[in-house]
């Protein structure tokens, strides 16, 4: 039998006594699989995991830490996280796993800097010198077995054939925290396995909860208002998702749906809550990187900051500040002084200017992404039109001096925004003249 076909029946066998919980026969060909291919991380967890069913705790845990480490080697630092927290998971003062986790954010902390790129692929799991099935595994039972598998499993695999760690990907979020609070919150998070084709959030419910595809990968789907279903984007292992829902309870706006099988981390809002009592600055430090990675998006997409390099972008970011809104709050009113560019991040606003009776006029709904508040700034004139938060809503707001530095600065973006000032001051008037026909999302309005 060639090595390829020997590895897919050892595969095949494992899977099978997995699920049928024959858990002597699945460890000791998971055993024999990390024999084989030392790389093999999800062997590795498969293997800790009949070790534990077969009640030997501190053996799982040993398995469990040998997969960390050596995916730490590797750089694979989120699948490192999962490895050390299923150990925590057995014992949540594993002191071991506890020094392996603060390696993997002292690593994290030296990568953090940019934006989070696409992670790669794992590594190709790397043959053993041996190739032969080693059939003795599977003849055994009870503490031999056990003892046996041991062998392979408490050594990690070497580093060998690791790409450059300069190309892994930073942590998301992680990276960001203190070192003890970052261990808390992988000691509080769920880590969960989805199948393919299996719901991970689901559009219109509740945001209660952050998610990290750990391995594995989503596509992001939804549902418009006529029935009809888009896929809007394939998001990789290594992609947060959730985070602006879990801090302004907004509803899901769309659906992520596991392409294939999937680990996921996920932290529930309880569990924020309860780690924010022992580390009070873990919820601003969240709001803080949702900021930075949203604008950061918006900055390298919006036309408006499109004649910007990025050095400029940067520096642009840097001078947004957020802010939340309530249900029934003003973002701004008609009549009164600008109070600055802002941008939608998340949540839903209204816009509504009085007719000459003095009646309220909607002229349009906004949503994330939309940018508002440009014209009574680039014009010098108090704001045409009052918005409203319909629903809790965070947005990101440059001051009117930080504006004005901004097309003071950059003349290309000062005629940018005097033609969509023209434009939308236009469409408002019409939809006025109309009765107020309400306009779409794209008919932005002028403010």
């Amino acid at each position: 039998m060639s090595t390829e076909r020997a590895i897919s029946a050892l595969r095949r066998k494992g899977e099978t006594a997995f699920g049928e919980e024959a858990w002597e026969q699945a460890l000791a060909y998971y055993a024999e699989l990390v024999r084989l291919q030392p790389g093999d991380h999800l062997a590795r967890f498969r293997a800790a995991r009949c070790l534990l069913a077969l009640g030997e705790q501190e053996r799982a845990i040993t398995a469990y830490h040998a997969a960390a480490e050596g995916l730490l080697r590797k750089g694979y630092l989120l699948s490192a996280m999962a490895a050390a927290k299923e150990a925590l998971r057995i014992n949540p003062v594993e002191k071991r796993v506890k020094d392996t986790l603060a390696r993997i954010h002292a690593k994290a902390e030296r990568q953090a800097h940019g934006r989070t790129p696409v992670p790669p692929p794992l590594p190709t799991p790397v043959l053993g010198s041996e190739v032969d099935v080693w059939e003795a595994l599977t003849n055994l039972s009870g503490a031999e077995l056990v003892e046996k598998a041991m062998e392979v499993l408490a050594r990690p695999p070497d580093s060998s054939g690791a790409t450059d760690p300069g190309l892994r990907p930073p942590l998301p979020l992680f990276a960001d925290l203190d070192r003890d609070a970052f261990i808390e919150v992988v000691q509080k998070m769920s880590l969960v396995e989805y199948l393919k084709d299996e719901v991970i959030i689901e559009q219109g419910k509740p945001g209660d909860a952050l998610y990290v595809i750990c391995a594995g990968g989503a596509r992001v789907v939804q549902t418009r208002e006529d029935g009809s279903t888009v896929e809007l984007a394939r998001v990789p292992g290594g992609t947060l998702l959730g985070e602006m829902a879990l801090l302004t309870e907004a509803p899901r706006t769309a659906s992520v749906i596991a392409d294939r099988p999937s680990e996921v981390f996920i932290l529930h809002r309880r569990d924020l809550e309860e780690i924010s009592k022992a580390f009070p600055k873990v919820p601003a430090q969240l709001v803080e990187f949702c900021r930075r990675r949203l604008l950061s998006n918006l900055v390298n997409t919006s036309p408006l900051f499109a004649p910007l390099d990025p050095q400029q972008r940067l520096e642009v970011l840097e001078k947004f500040r957020s802010k939340v809104y309530r249900a029934g709050e003003v973002l701004v009113e008609e009549g009164q002084p600008g109070t600055g560019l802002h941008v939608i991040l998340t949540g839903e606003v209204q816009v509504t200017r009085r007719d000459p009776s003095g009646e309220p006029v909607v002229l349009a709904t906004l949503r994330e992404g939309d940018v508002l508040g440009e014209i009574s700034l680039i014009r010098d004139v108090p704001a045409t039109a009052t918005v409203t938060a319909l629903r809790r809503t965070a947005t990101v707001v440059l001051s009117p001096e930080a504006f004005a530095h901004l097309i003071a600065d950059h003349a290309v973006v000062r005629e940018y925004l005097q033609g969509l000032s023209e434009d939308r001051l236009e469409r408002s008037a019409a939809a006025l003249a109309a009765d107020a026909e309400e306009l779409s999302d794209e008919d932005l309005v002028v403010l």
